[in-house]
């Protein structure tokens, strides 16, 4: 696979496939999904990683909006 767009995985010779596989990072939300990155890119450029035993923002706010 060389590209992904949606629920779209391409191989290198462009040929489409329906991607039905969930992934680490494609769960849920397919490939390359605009508001995904948005928000990733947004994100990015504030702390690109935290491992969960530090408490961080996106953290706090994400169990608030759970609950």
């Amino acid at each position: 696979m060389t590209e992904g767009s949606m629920q779209y995985a391409y191989d290198h010779t462009g040929k489409r496939y329906l991607d039905m596989n969930a992934g680490f990072a494609t769960t849920g939300v397919g490939h390359c999904h605009p508001r995904i990155d948005a928000k990733l890119s947004e994100q990015m450029k504030k702390l690109q990683h935290c491992t969960t035993i530090y408490l961080h923002d996106e953290m706090s706010e994400f169990a608030y909006e759970l609950t």
